[in-house]
């Protein structure tokens, strides 16, 4: 995640991210961190975001960001949480589960970024690349 700097530089941060059930991207953070303090003074940000493998497809996103803090962000980054790892340590569904993991992130600071995708860029295939190299190599051999 790339994001603004107050001296206009830019600070980059890896983050992990899963998409939204509107068609925004959600990671979540701590509200200490540079990436978080940049987003509040401008939320222009963008993100390089790669499948598990790295090597495979990939997009480029550029967007404005907005932070959510609990309590507003308790859904949002249960929801987070439970589709990019596959459940909560130590978190049941119960209340007291629920009272002690909102302790837990409240103490963490923990808050939910919410990215709204305005310009979205894709990589080519693989198979689009070989395309391409076959395509100018056949151009080169043709050529007297």
């Amino acid at each position: 995640m790339v994001t603004r700097r107050a001296s206009d530089g830019l600070q980059l941060s890896p983050v992990s991210v899963i998409a939204g059930d509107e068609g925004e991207i959600l990671t979540s953070s701590s509200r200490v961190t540079a990436k978080v303090r940049n987003l509040r003074r401008d939320p222009r940000v963008a993100l390089c975001v790669v499948d598990d493998s790295f090597f495979g497809p990939w997009l480029a996103v550029e967007g404005q960001a907005t932070v959510v803090e609990l309590p507003e962000a308790w859904e949002l980054l249960k929801q987070f949480h439970l589709r990019r790892d596959g459940g909560i340590p130590g978190y049941d569904g119960s209340p007291a589960a629920g009272q002690r993991l909102l302790a837990t992130w409240e103490w963490e600071q923990k808050v939910l970024v919410r990215i709204k995708p305005e310009r979205v860029t894709t990589a080519p295939s693989w198979e689009d690349m070989l395309a391409a190299v076959e395509a100018a190599s056949d151009r080169e051999a043709d050529r007297p």
